[in-house]
């Protein structure tokens, strides 16, 4: 399998998948959320929302340590959520100061 090289892209893949999953029973469940194109397109779309709005929070706050970068923003939110390694070699959010 490819990896998606899109930081961007990983980020909203993540929250896609967060809110197809949420509430779900069982993994067959989930697996039928995911089955159901209508609603797929719909979540994948307000997760695009989310992960948009999320990165321009980010550009306007005052302490922002990515700039105005949208994939360097996306790696960073990706690496402080714990959901992908810290390859900068950067301490995040908890690190060293």
């Amino acid at each position: 399998m490819a990896e998606i090289q899109s930081a961007v892209m990983r980020l909203e893949i993540r929250r896609t998948s967060q809110l197809l999953m949420e509430g779900a029973s069982s993994p067959i469940e989930g697996a039928l959320r995911i089955a159901d194109k209508d609603r797929f397109r719909s979540v994948a779309a307000e997760a695009k929302a989310w992960v948009r709005q999320a990165i321009e929070q980010v550009k306007a706050a005052p302490d922002n340590p990515w700039g105005d970068n949208d994939e360097a923003i996306a790696q960073g939110l990706l690496v402080q959520a714990g959901l992908e390694p810290d390859s900068s070699g950067s301490q995040g959010e908890g690190g060293a100061s």
